[in-house]
């Protein structure tokens, strides 16, 4: 946590993520040394992936309340609206993630009454129209919206930052995940997005906005030819 903690500082990033739900004393523990690194004021959340339990989860939101966690992130079963629901009003918003696959699953999510905030995936969702389609039901829900982030490279990155200009709705106290590119070694696009990693910036070209390197192009054809 130390080393990620400080290449995201030098990449930029100003607000963290700390991932939980793996079991509750280590949870405590990571969630109170990425207090200790972040400092006093610094967004931080946290994401269980539905590892808890609902006594575990209530447990974990009360001990997380003197480190300032800013979010719980799908603290159990993502069937379990029920449980999501009953974990509400605690001090922290809870943000219903593997819980939201499509717009069947938003609106057992709204109708459940089980978040506060939905993170929605471009993939997931089956593609761009349909998570903004999404966005626009949750946004008449009275849902706060955070994109959600599977990884995405360079073109999945770009139609990630399409969709959150594209919705009517963007939390701005929660920050979205455009950060796929950081996992990787090579960028696939002939020119980056614009990220600070505080900000991302939506291009002004045709379609997503970007281009990708003409070298993978041409070894993509090579291989569909080959293939052919």
């Amino acid at each position: 946590m130390r080393r990620a903690h400080a290449y995201a500082v030098s990449m930029g990033f100003s607000a963290f993520k700390v991932k939980v739900g793996l079991d509750l004393p280590g949870d405590i523990a990571r969630v109170a040394l990425a207090r200790e690194l972040a400092g006093p004021g610094t967004f931080i959340g946290s994401d269980a992936n539905t590892g808890w339990s609902r006594a575990d989860a209530a447990l974990a939101i009360e001990a997380f309340a003197p480190y300032g966690i800013a979010f719980v992130e799908q603290p159990i079963a993502a069937k379990d609206l029920e449980g999501m629901a009953a974990l509400r009003g605690r001090g922290v918003p809870i943000i219903a993630d593997e819980s939201v696959g499509d717009l069947w699953d938003l609106r057992s999510v709204i109708a459940a009454g089980a978040a506060d905030v939905v993170s929605l995936y471009v993939g997931m969702s089956g593609g761009p129209a349909r998570a903004v389609a999404m966005g626009v039901e949750a946004a008449e829900a009275g849902l706060d919206i955070v994109i959600g982030s599977n990884g995405e490279m360079g073109i999945g990155a770009a139609a990630q930052l399409q969709v959150a200009c594209a919705l009517p709705e963007l939390s701005t106290s929660i920050p979205s995940d455009v950060i796929g590119s950081h996992f990787y070694l090579e960028e696939t696009l002939e020119q980056p997005l614009r990220s600070t990693g505080s900000t991302v910036v939506l291009g002004d070209g045709a379609g997503l906005g970007v281009v990708p390197r003409p070298d993978l192009v041409e070894a993509l054809e090579r291989a569909a030819a080959d293939r052919g």
